[in-house]
């Protein structure tokens, strides 16, 4: 099943309330001008480290030496959309390694164990870091604060996102894709206020191979 078709089978079988309060919390997203506020197409990718599960810290600025990066910015695993998501990324992450670009998961959630052997199945070219604070995805401009109705949605059906996140707020990343060329510059940026919508990863494979091609 391809990613869109995956995502629409979750709307589909979603709470209609739930989706209700999804469009209204992209509206006020809208509203606040968040994503205007994000790194676009031309602009350069900020510089960050951060850490893997075990440890290990990972500098952009080191990764880009090695060829593009693409980088996912992503909710959380209790996210389904963003479940989704992730499945259709690392399935085309092979795709992306052979032409010789890096795949960067970030998420302010602390990743579960499934996650975290998904990826180092994937190799030395896939890596899944936490954001805890939310620091790095505030350089992108992705940062916003889950909006009151939604939350009170969360809270009546016994979910925290405060204790889900151990961060103790409701700030989340807008999920978003970027391609970041050896350059250090975004050639491609796909974010979207409704979180159910979804770049499709066929699209980040296209891109970069049209900047291998156009070398």
């Amino acid at each position: 099943m391809s990613l869109q078709a995956e995502l629409c089978a979750r709307r589909a079988s979603a709470e209609p309330a739930y989706l209700d309060q999804i469009a209204d919390a992209a509206r006020q997203l809208e509203l606040w001008g968040v994503p205007a506020r994000a790194k676009r197409v031309g602009d350069r990718a900020p510089d960050f480290a951060l850490s893997t599960a075990d440890g290990r810290v990972v500098v952009l600025s080191e990764l880009l030496r090695d060829g593009p990066i693409v980088m996912s910015f992503f909710r959380g695993e209790w996210c389904s959309f963003c479940r989704a998501e992730l499945d259709a990324l690392l399935a085309s992450q092979p795709d992306m390694a052979r032409l010789g670009a890096s795949l960067v998961l970030v998420s302010p959630e602390p990743a579960s164990a499934k996650l975290i052997g998904e990826v180092a199945t994937l190799g030395p070219s896939a890596y899944l870091l936490r954001d805890p604070m939310l620091g790095v995805a505030l350089q992108y401009g992705l940062v916003y604060l889950v909006p009151e109705s939604l939350r009170m949605f969360y809270l009546a059906r016994q979910f925290d996102l405060s204790r889900e996140l151990s961060t103790g707020s409701w700030l989340l990343p807008i999920p978003a894709d970027f391609i970041v060329g050896a350059n250090g510059v975004i050639s491609l940026s796909y974010l979207e206020s409704d979180f159910t919508r979804r770049l499709d990863p066929k699209i980040l494979v296209e891109e970069l191979q049209r900047g291998r091609l156009s070398c």
